[in-house]
């Protein structure tokens, strides 16, 4: 087969068979196919899209390249959550040992930051000596010595996926469904789960803009999934404005373990319990959705979740006491006029993260943990001329102006209070949870 005929195949909005896929893909593994010849498909795909079939052999490719999971020794339900990603989402790191201390396992692949949106494993190696290279060994014994893991994908599992993960960053071909799709799926499967629960963030902050196109994806998540017999359900949630009170990969690790030391109750929380009472009602611990937050709430009020979360530290290698550094130079972003705050693009303070040293702008690139932006006020809340909006934590003083550009860009002050929009927007799947 000719690499470049399947591009231009694609490029022409013909879809591409099964053979076609496993060969290009396969190809590029082997170092067959260079980056340039991956790029142009990739572009290719994000311009014309696939089709269910074509999504379904791309996904079945990817799980092909590596193997499987399975644990089973391990007999208790296998349950994980996905998030498509969005500015301050740092529930996994919250959510997993939340929902492991009530007795589901979750074994978590996650990836890195993608364009503007941070990612759990660069927000996980803030804290020093936590590994998330983990082999699937080690992958097991975390499982055993807390109920979870949190790792990214090895040489063995998902290669292909990992191999294209950094390259579609590079190349903004991220917000792609049909990628998106097989690139969330293929890890999920391998991780030789029972049920998905998928957390599809739309608004400005996210991947997707608007409520339609997030109800597209979530449809091609579940009905991929059912080809793979992997119970899957999606939550949409409200990326409109910036989730929790930090942007930055050590802050937001501390918010989350204010949140766990019972210090902090805000909307990373009440997110975390939507998502976590879906896990348990599909790991059938629980008997409804309020049934399962009840729980979540007592493993959190018990100390149980913040106990496991210690657990996986040590688990995974974190040195105590924990060091996880928070640049010492800050500086205010003031309020240009008067009124009711609103956020207009949240993607933009993602944006002022990366341009802070936080996030990357090519493959590879390394990001600094300890920058970060506070939010210091909440939409819908009045403010004045000249009172503090942002808090930022820079390294480097060259770096701060075009974030604090973005900054101001990102929110605008209206004349009439207005209702907060809701964290939750839509549940498809599972009918009766």
């Amino acid at each position: 087969m000719n690499p470049l005929e399947i591009i231009e195949k694609k490029q022409k909005d013909n879809p591409l068979n099964e053979e076609e896929i496993n060969f290009f893909i396969n190809s590029y593994l082997k170092g067959e196919i260079p980056d340039y010849q991956m790029a142009a498909l990739l572009m290719a795909i994000y311009f014309v899209g696939m089709d269910f079939n074509e999504t379904f052999y791309l996904t079945k490719t990817f799980l092909n390249s590596g193997i499987t999971l399975d644990f089973p020794e391990i007999g208790i339900p296998k349950v994980d959550k996905h998030s498509t990603g969005g500015v301050g989402d740092k529930v996994s790191i919250l959510l997993a040992p939340l929902v492991a201390s009530c007795g589901v396992c979750v074994p978590m692949i996650s990836g890195r930051g993608l364009g503007h949106t941070g990612g759990t494993l660069d927000k996980l190696e803030s804290i020093e000596g936590y590994r998330v290279d983990l082999s699937t060994s080690e992958m097991e014994k975390s499982l055993r010595d807390c109920g979870y893991f949190i790792s990214g994908t090895t040489d063995e599992i998902v290669p292909a996926d990992r191999k294209i993960y950094e390259l579609r960053d590079a190349t903004s071909t991220v917000s792609s469904m049909p990628l998106i799709i097989s690139s969330i799926l293929s890890k999920k499967i391998a991780e030789g789960i029972d049920a998905l629960v998928m957390d599809v963030k739309c608004g400005s902050g996210g991947f997707l803009k608007d409520i339609n196109e997030a109800k597209i994806l979530s449809r091609g998540l579940i009905e991929v999934s059912e080809k793979f017999n992997l119970k899957t359900n999606c939550i949409i949630s409200n990326m409109d404005f910036p989730l929790g009170e930090f942007v930055g990969n050590s802050l937001e690790v501390l918010e989350v373990i204010e949140i766990l030391k019972g210090n902090l109750k805000n909307d990373v929380l009440e997110l975390t319990l939507v998502l976590g009472s879906h896990m348990l009602f599909l790991a059938g611990i629980s008997e409804s959705l309020k049934d399962g937050k009840k729980i979540l709430m007592d493993s959190l009020n018990g100390g149980k979740a913040y106990e496991c979360f210690l657990k996986n530290l040590r688990s995974q290698g974190a040195n105590f006491p924990l060091n996880i550094k928070v640049s010492d130079k800050f500086l205010y972003v003031k309020s240009f006029g008067e009124g009711f705050l609103k956020f207009q693009d949240v993607s933009l303070i993602g944006r002022a993260l990366q341009y802070l040293g936080g996030g990357r702008f090519k493959k590879g690139e390394k990001i600094d943990h300890t920058v970060g932006i506070q939010i210091l006020k909440k939409r819908g809340e009045m403010v004045k001329r000249g009172d503090n909006l942002f808090k930022v934590f820079y390294s480097k003083k060259s770096n701060v102006k075009m974030a604090i550009d973005l900054l101001d860009k990102s929110y605008k002050l209206v004349d009439s209070k207005f209702e907060e929009n809701l964290i939750l927007l839509e549940i498809m799947g599972d009918k009766d949870a």
